[in-house]
């Protein structure tokens, strides 16, 4: 997890690769899609969007979804946006952003997605 040292906008980016098994092979884009969305289900209040494909600059294929939420003991509604990406069937890679005050563009979530590249 990485948060900024001057953090006006309480971000954080959180990226996380998982080694997948051989069951990785019936990890389908519905599938997947469903996981990320029934990922976001134990947020209180939360609002989430519908889940979007997305494609990196290096090509990893993935989703991506929004989520309006109030994180346990706070009051302010926060921001989260969750990536996950295949690299081909041997790693799922997450990346999450989360702000009480998202920049509109997300520029740092975009950043870190546009480094992320399947590893030979």
């Amino acid at each position: 997890m990485f948060a900024p040292a001057v953090n006006g906008r309480r971000e954080t980016v959180t990226v996380i690769r998982t080694d997948l098994g051989p069951i990785a092979t019936n990890y389908t884009p519905e599938f997947l899609s469903r996981l990320l969305l029934d990922s976001q289900a134990g947020l209180a209040n939360a609002r989430i969007s519908p889940v979007a494909s997305l494609t990196t600059v290096r090509g990893l294929v993935g989703f991506r979804i929004e989520v309006d939420y109030v994180p346990p003991g706070r009051a302010e509604h926060y921001q989260r946006v969750h990536a996950v990406f295949s690299n081909g069937g041997t790693a799922l890679i997450s990346v999450l952003y989360t702000a009480a005050s998202p920049e509109a563009e997300l520029s740092v979530f975009q950043h870190v997605v546009d480094t992320l590249h399947e590893e030979s």
